[in-house]
């Protein structure tokens, strides 16, 4: 897995040394509770999956600048976004862990990329980071409530399965050959579906 810096947090870069840490982790939590990934305007077709009490797991459409349009997720725990993944046909898959906090303090690399291939294995590659590094996303936090919380292991695991599922629906819905127009409407997946087991041949985050 390659990691290539992000150059963009200017601004975080300054706040990080001006400003008191309780204040400026104030600041980011309001900025960010306001500004989630999945309400931005070039996302569609948003579904939740509730995993357990506090942690929720959105899955969506972006149409991004850089890499084009791909299936995307968002994992929050108490509010936090701790694992983003991005998936793009091609090359630009990669993922996040603690996307916001890494933007807005600027102090490591925020993009952790997949090597490059069909959209489908970067779903499959998603599915597995989930369930692989969800824990490490965790340790990582700058939030000591969300380092300690505990994630269902089995609810994670039903979770990923669901995602890659609808992840792959999104992936023929907005493809060049389909009709179907993209909408807004938030879904909310409760059935339990399992995941299938990761490949073999993919290793967890070290």
């Amino acid at each position: 897995m390659e990691i290539r810096p992000d150059k963009r947090g200017i601004l975080g870069k300054i706040a990080l040394y001006i400003l008191p840490e309780p204040i400026r982790f104030k600041l980011y939590f309001y900025f960010w509770q306001t500004n989630r990934r999945e309400k931005k305007a070039n996302v569609y077709d948003r579904q939740r999956i509730s995993l357990q009490d506090d942690v929720e797991l959105w899955t969506y459409w972006l149409d991004g600048e850089r890499f084009g349009g791909g299936p995307c997720a968002s994992l929050y725990v108490l509010q936090e976004e701790v694992l983003r993944l991005d998936c793009f046909d091609g090359e630009g898959s990669h993922m996040h862990l603690n996307p916001n906090q890494q933007a807005f303090a600027a102090r490591m690399a925020s993009r952790l990329y997949f090597p490059n291939g069909k959209v489908a294995d970067q779903v499959e590659r998603s599915a597995f980071e989930l369930i692989a590094n969800t824990d490490a996303a965790l340790k990582s936090n700058r939030f000591g409530r969300i380092r300690s919380f505990q994630i269902d292991q089995q609810a994670l695991t039903d979770a990923a399965g669901q995602m890659k599922k609808y992840m792959m629906e999104l992936v023929e819905r907005h493809s060049p050959a389909s009709t179907s127009e993209p909408c807004q409407p938030e879904v909310s997946a409760d059935a339990e579906v399992g995941a299938d087991k990761p490949s073999p041949s993919l290793q967890p985050l070290s």
